[in-house]
C-alpha cells in the first residue's frame, strides 16, 4: 500500500508492505516480514520546514552470520526528525536527530542486537535557481 498526500503545505506518506517467506524443505524458516515506512514532510510558514519519518524493515539473518541453520529474523527501526530553517535568503539552519535499533530473534556475535542516536546541525546556502550546497 502507499500513499502520498498533499494537504495545504503539508505532505503524508507512507508504504507498507507484508511480505510471506515460505520455504519448500525448509518450513521451519517460514516468516512473514512487515515492512512499512510513514513520513510527515511538514511547513511552519514559508520558513520552516521538516521531515519526522518512522520505518521498519524485517529480514531473515544470512546463514554466513549464525551458527546453526534456524530461523533468525532481522527487525530493522528508524526514527528521524529533520529542521530546516531559513535564516536570511540565501542561508538556512539544519538540526536533525534520529535513532536506529536493530534486534534479531537469535542474537549472535555477527548480527547483534543494537541502538544508535545521531544529532546533526549544519548550514546550507541556495541558490536563486534552488541548487544548494549544505555542511552538516
Amino acid at each position: 500500500m502507499h500513499v502520498n498526500k498533499p494537504y495545504a503545505q503539508q505532505r503524508f506518506q507512507s508504504d507498507i508492505a507484508e511480505t510471506a517467506y515460505r520455504y519448500e524443505k525448509s518450513s521451519d524458516l517460514d516468516f512473514d516480514a512487515l515492512n512499512y515506512r510513514a513520513a510527515w514532510l511538514w511547513h511552519y510558514g514559508p520558513r520552516v520546514s521538516g521531515t519526522l519519518e518512522a520505518n521498519r524493515a524485517q529480514s531473515q539473518v544470512s546463514f554466513q552470520d549464525t551458527t546453526g541453520t534456524t530461523r533468525n529474523t532481522r527487525t530493522t527501526k528508524n526514527y528521524l526528525f529533520n529542521l530546516d530553517r531559513e535564516i536570511t535568503a540565501p542561508s538556512h539552519f539544519l538540526f536533525g536527530i534520529s535513532q536506529s535499533d536493530q534486534s534479531s530473534e537469535n542474537p549472535t556475535q555477527a548480527a547483534p542486537n543494537f541502538q544508535s542516536t545521531a544529532v546533526k546541525s549544519g548550514v546550507r546556502y541556495v541558490t536563486a535557481s534552488d541548487n544548494w550546497v549544505s555542511l552538516v
